[in-house]
């Protein structure tokens, strides 16, 4: 499966599929335009409220951090770092939560942005989660019709790209609802600290 999640990532620039995404959208004052925002304070209380249990999960090359649900195990392997993975976490359901750090070819989002949509790749834009900003993108499931991978890319300042890829998305709820609690936590480690 690791080997497939890398794979779709590198083949991200041939494949587009649609489905539908779910998040807030607020005004940006300067350019006027609808940007979706994820916040950890709008689903936090939900998440307490619903008794889901869960943990923040951090990362030694990237100060960032998001929180996953309990049965997420992490199935990460020695010489899984070598290939650029530095998280990787799973289910019994098969559900998965993949994040890989590498250097990047792009200077800025807006860069990447582009080079994706010139590639139809579905569903880019960019994104803000929790004051962070990053890439949001659909990767189509070759296997499965009705299964996307939901994936961020976000750029570093020492020239490198995160990505994280959570799969499946289906038009089912519980998979949508899933990603976008994922989602709105990504966020600084020290913002995480900040606020306990």
């Amino acid at each position: 499966m690791k080997k497939l999640i890398a794979f779709m990532l590198v083949l991200c620039i041939l494949c587009s599929i649609p489905v539908s995404a779910m998040a807030a959208k607020q005004k940006t004052a300067a350019a006027g335009e609808e940007v979706k925002e994820y916040l950890w304070s709008d689903v936090k209380d939900a998440i307490k409220e619903a008794d889901v249990s869960g943990r923040f999960v951090t990362f030694d090359e990237i100060a960032l951090t998001f929180w996953l649900p309990d049965e997420f195990t992490d199935m990460l392997e020695e010489g899984d770092k070598e290939d650029g993975f530095i998280g990787y976490y799973g289910t019994e359901n098969d559900e998965y939560v993949v994040v890989t750090y590498d250097e990047s070819d792009w200077d800025d989002l807006e860069e990447l942005a582009k080079d994706m949509i010139a590639e139809e790749i579905d569903g880019v834009e960019i994104v803000t989660l929790n004051g962070l900003s990053a890439v949001e993108y659909l990767l189509p499931d070759e296997d499965n019709d009705e299964a996307v991978y939901w994936c961020l890319a976000l750029l570093t300042d020492a020239g490198n790209i995160v990505t994280i890829t959570i799969y499946p998305v289906t038009s089912e709820e519980d998979t949508q609802t899933l990603a976008f609690l994922i989602l709105s936590s990504i966020q600084p480690e020290d913002a995480l600290e900040a606020a306990a």
